[in-house]
């Protein structure tokens, strides 16, 4: 349970919500979700890529473009607000049809060549607002 709804683990012991769209006084405001990896990725390597989403209860929209982004760098910083990182995802969800179910948790799933040392995943939407279809019902989604 937190302050925009309820929703079961996919698995394990607990989830992380981002927020992925926002009408406030911040143009299309994101969240990321960042964590580095126990080890690079090599070079020419095919990787599986899979998290789960499922909206948040008590909000307005749902929206395409949740993706995960894999680099060599660290992409989000704390002191960075609300910004949002256009890089192009090598992993994500339709760009036709947004994610609206909030019982369920939705895979978003999918294959890419390594370009070599890739170090953290970075989890959100990398989209630019205008190629975003957003639906009403919620606006943000929690990861698992």
């Amino acid at each position: 349970m937190n302050q925009v709804g309820y929703q079961v683990p996919h698995s394990g012991r607990g989830y992380a919500a981002v927020a992925i769209f926002s009408t406030q006084e911040y143009d299309l405001a994101r969240e990321y979700i960042e964590v580095k990896l126990i080890d690079t990725l090599k070079t020419g390597i095919k990787y599986c890529v899979n998290f789960y989403v499922s909206l948040a209860n008590d909000f307005n929209f749902g929206s395409t473009g949740m993706g995960a982004y894999l680099s060599t760098n660290i992409l989000h910083q704390c002191d960075i607000e609300f910004s949002t990182l256009l890089f192009q995802p090598q992993v994500y969800a339709s760009l036709t049809e947004p994610i609206m179910d909030t019982v369920n948790w939705v895979e978003v799933s999918g294959e890419f060549i390594a370009q070599g040392g890739e170090l953290f995943l970075t989890i959100g939407n990398f989209f630019a607002g205008e190629s975003i279809i957003f639906q009403q019902f919620n606006n943000i989604a929690y990861v698992s």
